[in-house]
């Protein structure tokens, strides 16, 4: 088995397996007005009229509001979802990335100094939160929560509690969770940051061993779908049981 960085072995602590499968932990925001803010960010840069804004910005900040209500701790993923979170974060997320487009704050320095945005890292809750004043450093933390919540689906479509054998049909469902995991995490990898320090959650090396965790749970899938057929071709299991314990130890 491969020696672990103590700062990563932190991570792995942190990572919720109450289902049998590896969840990540959300990431917490501190409820906050967007709308006043950006309407000030606005005025000073004369890039659009704040009033053509005014909708557009209330309800920006209304699903942010109800994302940081329903977002209560690293482990509230059941709550979440109860509070249909992952919605509201996959609609926000759009919106940020319209933001974006229209060439809203993507810097600290792009002067919107009134704006203020706190997130506490996923694997540090107990750390001080990290302070931005740029919708993209939002919209990465938006697309890691996506992820969180996406694991912890995955996790309950056959929890390791169930009396009942998995089917075909619910490792398919996993699969494609855990597929779609990747997708966003490989995703979080190519945004180019704009801040130096984004906390070790979003670190390129802490995003890299996400991805490998989940391509993990997807080969133990795989694996679970050779072992049901009616004639298991156990060389067949032995590589895939191979290649999950290597992604694991990486």
């Amino acid at each position: 088995q491969h020696s672990i960085d103590p700062a990563y072995r932190k991570i792995l602590m942190s990572v919720s397996s109450i289902q049998g499968m590896l969840i990540l932990p959300l990431k917490v925001t501190k409820t906050t007005d967007l709308v006043a803010p950006l309407t000030s960010w606005l005025h000073s840069t004369s890039k659009y009229s704040p009033s053509d804004c005014q909708e557009g910005l209330t309800r920006l900040s209304s699903v942010r509001r109800r994302i940081s209500e329903s977002i209560r701790c690293p482990d509230s993923h059941e709550h979440a979802i109860k509070e249909n979170a992952l919605q509201d974060l996959i609609t926000y997320h759009g919106m940020l990335l319209e933001c974006e487009k229209m060439k809203f704050p993507m810097k600290d320095e792009s002067g919107a100094d009134e704006l203020v945005l706190e997130w506490w890292c996923a694997f540090e809750v107990d750390g001080a939160p990290i302070i931005r004043s740029n919708l993209r450093y939002e919209r990465l933390c938006t697309l890691y929560n996506i992820v969180a919540l996406e694991s912890y689906l995955a996790s309950c479509i056959h929890p390791s509690s169930s009396s009942s054998p998995p089917t075909k049909e619910t490792l398919n469902e996993e699969l494609k969770k855990y597929k779609l995991c990747n997708a966003y995490l490989r995703k979080l990898i190519t945004i180019e940051p704009t801040y130096p320090n984004p906390g070790i959650d979003l670190t390129e090396g802490c995003l890299r061993m996400c991805e490998t965790i989940m391509l993990a749970q997807s080969q133990e899938c795989f694996y679970k779908m050779a072992n049901i057929q009616n004639n298991p071709k156990h060389a067949l299991l032995a590589k895939l049981a191979m290649g999950a314990m290597e992604l694991y130890n990486q």
